[in-house]
């Protein structure tokens, strides 16, 4: 029996839900916290399929997309297990630079 296919949500999108999520925070979060914002905001990962079995291994690639964007500081440039944002104004810069977060 074949799987279902995905439905619904790319695994891209959580690029602009960890900027949300650190948003929420004032820009800086421990991974544990970003997640559990994606995870209370984003009833739509239940109907996603792969996606609801792979998003925790796939923020994290998420997030080094971030990082190699410029939108999330280096691993080295923040405390360790602490996601951040490059600055306050990270999604004022990104739109004002025509930059897509989503293919």
């Amino acid at each position: 029996m074949a799987d279902a296919p995905d439905r619904g949500v790319p695994k891209e999108v959580l690029r602009e839900w960890i900027v949300e999520a650190l948003e929420s925070r004032e820009g800086s979060a421990p991974l544990i916290e970003v997640c559990r914002h994606i995870w209370r905001h984003h009833d739509e990962l239940w109907d996603s399929g792969d996606l609801f079995y792979t998003w925790q291994y796939d923020v994290r690639w998420a997030a080094t997309d971030l990082r190699g964007r410029g939108i999330l500081k280096g691993q080295k440039d923040s405390p360790r297990g602490i996601w951040e944002l490059h600055g306050p104004t990270a999604r004022a810069t990104r739109a004002g630079a025509g930059e897509a977060l989503t293919p």
